[in-house]
């Protein structure tokens, strides 16, 4: 799941929660459910657009000192957060899910960069700070189920309406066919 959905993610629940009112809870998975959801979200959870970034910047310095690569992480781990904020502003349609901001997402997005960065191969991790490259896929793991477990607790801490007569975020619509 890009940083892009993370975010479309996050605005959803915020229009739901504003559409349907606080009272409202989502109903609890069943078992089944819930295993697929964390296989889904260790996998999901792969900020693929910042990593993108990353990847193009790393090949370009490869062959450079190791302060391109250092900028190159260091710029891409600044932008991530703000790359969530612009998809969650865009995504967001309700005027009570344009004040909040997507913290929780933001600093999620950050970690998984971070995490995943250490298994791209020529990286400053990796070429610079001799990190092996199965300790950066171990990281990246290790990451992401950590990151499935603080999602699944912020869900939880955050149940989400789901009033059928709720109309859905314009954004999760099929085209207007009137």
């Amino acid at each position: 799941m890009s940083l892009m959905k993370v975010a479309e993610a996050r605005a959803t629940v915020e229009d739901r929660r504003a559409l349907a009112g606080p009272e409202t809870t989502v109903a609890i998975p069943t078992p089944q459910q819930a295993k697929a959801g964390l296989i889904d979200q260790l996998v999901g959870y792969i900020p693929g657009d910042a990593l993108s970034v990353f990847v193009a910047l790393t090949a370009f310095s490869l062959d450079a000192r190791w302060g391109w690569r250092a900028l190159a992480l260091i710029g891409v781990t600044l932008l991530t957060p703000i790359w969530v904020v612009v998809q969650y502003r865009d995504a967001a349609e309700t005027e009570a899910a344009l004040r909040k901001w997507p913290l929780f997402q933001m600093i999620v997005g950050t970690f998984a960069f971070l995490a995943w960065s250490t298994s791209v191969p020529g990286s400053l991790w990796q070429k610079d700070l001799d990190l092996a490259a199965a300790a950066g896929g171990a990281i990246a793991v290790g990451s992401a189920a950590v990151i499935g477990l603080a999602v699944r607790y912020w869900q939880q801490q955050h149940r989400i309406a789901k009033n059928p007569d709720a109309p859905p975020p314009a954004h999760l619509r099929g085209p207007d066919t009137s």
